[in-house]
């Protein structure tokens, strides 16, 4: 019996969104800029177009919040909106997922932050 796959994320250019579940495949990301930590989910992945908000941008993180720490959240919500925004600018209908709103959640960070989102087809709400 083969363990669990691991996906790395580090090297994708798109935004994702992991959707938890028992797949056997292991998404994982460096994330919290300078600190490292390695955060990672089981699930299934759902691959978003490209998005070209500055938010999204490796670069933006460096220069403006490579870091979450205890006590920063003022600052991190005005960061939520600008992903939220950036991530309706690239969802337009089809399949896509819809109602994309960052969760409230103790690892959110630059690189992996919790979201809850509906499908239009489905009418089901996920959490990931």
């Amino acid at each position: 019996m083969r363990g669990d796959r691991y996906v790395y994320l580090w090297s994708i250019p798109n935004p994702v969104v992991v959707v938890p579940g028992k797949t056997g495949i292991v998404y994982c990301n460096q994330t919290d800029g300078v600190a490292t930590v390695h955060r990672e989910l089981e699930g299934w992945i759902i691959p978003l177009p490209k998005c070209d908000a500055e938010v999204f941008k490796p670069a933006w993180w460096e220069k403006h919040f490579n870091r979450r720490v205890s006590g920063d959240n003022e600052a991190w919500s005005v960061v939520v909106r600008e992903i939220e925004a950036g991530v309706r600018n690239i969802l337009s209908g089809g399949e896509a997922p819809t109602n994309l709103e960052v969760v409230s959640h103790p690892d959110n960070c630059e690189a992996w932050v919790h979201v809850s989102f509906l499908f239009p087809d489905l009418g089901a709400e996920a959490d990931g």
